[in-house]
């Protein structure tokens, strides 16, 4: 005999489910009448009772006292709950949902969100986020001697470097120069404030709004220029990141 609760082997005898702890009582009246048996000890005081509800060795009873559940195990289980089987499987589909949300919050929040530090071969940066190669932004210079641009869904950072020899361009001038050249150069360029050698900007791209900070700095006869930019609609929540990896530019 099986529990109809959880499906676990009850004796006969056993006056609660060992594996989920119900009580007989509680299992209605198919579980609570006790084995019948057949007595024919009254005439002649042999006091022997017959009882023919003995399994056989493939799990089969016959007789007044045979099992109601023939055969074993998880089949018969299931068959004897199926709720209790269904409840299971949506335990179990729940908690592989609740992992998988784990381990996604962690990898965009932990993971990538973590401090890198990038080395080019004349200066090193710090990312505040995993940021990746991007090869198709506005400010890959073709006719530079160098440019790069990294980013991802909440940051960016962009170089680009010049020659300049020959030429006494210093690296607030190059700003200044870069302020006039902006507003022809990029969609909906708007100053914010231009203070010594940085310049803090609005400008659109692919029908997204960005927020900017744009340095440069002149080393020998190359001169440098560093972008970081993320979204306007993200100013308030990424702009202090965007002037810490600024200022995180160190030369070798």
């Amino acid at each position: 005999m099986n529990c109809p609760m959880c499906g676990g082997n009850l004796g006969e005898n056993d006056q609660s489910c060992q594996y989920c702890g119900t009580r007989r009582s509680e299992m209605g009246p198919a579980f609570n009448n006790q084995p019948n048996t057949v007595n024919y000890g009254n005439a002649n005081n042999y006091g022997n009772t017959a009882n023919y509800g003995q399994p056989n060795s493939y799990g089969m009873g016959y007789g007044m006292n045979a099992p109601r559940n023939s055969g074993s195990g998880f089949a018969s289980r299931a068959m004897m709950n199926p709720l209790g089987t269904i409840k299971k499987i949506r335990l179990i589909t729940s908690l592989i949902c609740i992992l998988i949300f784990i381990g996604v919050f962690l990898y965009r929040n932990v993971f990538m969100m973590r401090d890198v530090k990038k080395d080019f071969d004349d200066f090193s940066v710090t990312f505040p986020q995993v940021l990746k190669e991007d090869k198709t932004s506005t400010f890959n210079d073709n006719d530079a001697e160098e440019s790069a641009v990294y980013s991802n869904n909440n940051i960016a950072f962009a170089y680009v470097k010049y020659d300049m020899s020959g030429s006494d361009v210093d690296a607030e001038t190059f700003v200044e120069y870069m302020d006039i050249s902006l507003k022809s150069g990029l969609d909906d360029y708007d100053q914010i404030k231009l203070v010594g050698d940085k310049l803090y900007f609005y400008f659109s791209e692919d029908d997204e709004n960005y927020y900017s900070l744009l340095t440069a700095e002149k080393k020998d006869d190359d001169l440098y220029m560093f972008i970081g930019y993320c979204l306007k609609s993200e100013e308030s929540k990424y702009s202090s990141q965007v002037g810490k990896m600024i200022q995180s530019i160190k030369f070798k």
